[in-house]
């Protein structure tokens, strides 16, 4: 199997999925194979250790249910109350976080399902367009591929009669019937002419079309580093947003520190407080006067404004500061440390010391 979807399902190694075989007989009540699936899953991250010693949980979240094995959310809702219910999976004190009960299944034996099986479209002949496996066709060609990898014959088959299967999988013989028509149409198996079942007693042979599988997988594999290419891109580039943020942010926040600093070296001198307050008044009285009162008295403001702003460099001189001190003074006057330029395009100061 390689490493195909390695990157997606860490967690799963091999990208398969251990179905204990109990779980598909009628011990159970009430399981769909869309809540087998899930409890498989449950089963094949559980059961070992953690690097730390712990006890390995599974942790997934309902959405990744739903992504890798194709199911709705309220499948999942139920399959999870359903396997809690019949003690098949245990709730752990942390919401979301679940183990596998091996003390009721113990899971002696199990079939082999390959994850790519649930989310792959095939082409089946006769059918117009490309469909999803339902799930009794995911368990009937999990059952074939499995005894096909165990047995111990050169050919690799697995000799069975529809009602031998339909006895492993708890499932009608129609719908193992119907399963295995669709296999057959999908290339996933085929079985030559004369290894077709005659009696109880001579079954049918089956085989999984390797070269078939193997092309499958590859497309699979492809799709799969495509996708994490284009994710490790977005978190790059993510990451180099967020990182091209924080050096600009870290920027204003040192020019603005600093000339806070200095205007409250300024105001903590009386002279430049009264100074400031007088300089403030007589600028709003100017404007007045030239908005509403047609000018008049704006000669004399002015005069007073200039000897005002005079003494106010004075004292700052004196205080060993500028008007422009008073002001954040940004790295790169093009941007004001924002990064970007008045129309949009991002400044190219970005790194320059």
């Amino acid at each position: 199997m390689g490493d195909l979807n390695k990157s997606v399902i860490p967690e799963i190694e091999g990208n398969y999925i251990r179905i204990p075989k109990e779980l598909f007989s009628s011990t159970f009540e009430g399981l769909t194979l869309s809540k087998v699936y899930i409890a498989a899953v449950i089963y094949s991250l559980t059961g070992r250790s953690e690097a730390n010693g712990a006890p390995a949980l599974c942790r997934w979240s309902y959405d990744k249910f739903e992504n890798v094995l194709n199911v709705a959310h309220s499948t999942v809702v139920a399959a999870m109350q359903a396997l809690t219910g019949q003690a098949i999976i245990e709730r752990k004190e942390k919401r979301g976080t679940y183990d596998f009960e091996r003390e009721t299944v113990r899971g002696r034996y199990y079939l082999r399902a390959e994850l790519w099986l649930f989310t792959t479209k095939f082409k089946i002949r006769g059918e117009a367009e490309p469909r999803y496996l339902t799930r009794s066709e995911i368990a009937v060609f999990s059952l074939i591929l499995t005894r096909c990898a165990n047995a111990k014959r050169k050919s690799k088959s697995f000799e069975a009669s529809i009602s031998d299967i339909s006895e492993e999988l708890n499932l009608s013989k129609r719908t193992v019937s119907s399963a295995l028509r669709t296999l057959f149409r999908a290339d996933l198996i085929y079985r030559p002419a004369e290894e077709k079942g005659k009696n109880k007693h001579v079954k049918s042979v089956y085989h999984v079309n390797d070269g078939f599988l193997r092309r499958k997988r590859k497309e699979q594999k492809k799709a799969v580093r495509a996708e994490q290419t284009a994710t490790e891109k977005a978190i790059e580039a993510a990451d180099a947003r967020a990182e091209r943020e924080r050096y600009y942010a870290t920027r204003r926040a040192a020019a603005e520190r600093a000339a806070e600093k200095n205007k409250e070296k300024a105001t903590r001198d009386e002279e430049y407080r009264k100074t400031e307050s007088e300089l403030s008044d007589a600028e709003r009285q100017a404007a007045r006067s030239e908005a509403l009162e047609g000018g008049r008295g704006l000669a004399a403001l002015q005069v007073r404004i200039r000897q005002l702003r005079s003494r106010k460099a004075a004292i700052l001189r004196r205080l060993g500061l500028t008007d422009k001190d008073l002001t954040p003074r940004w790295h790169c006057e093009l941007c004001e440390d924002t990064g970007f330029l008045p129309d949009g395009r991002a400044c190219d100061c970005y790194g320059k010391g």
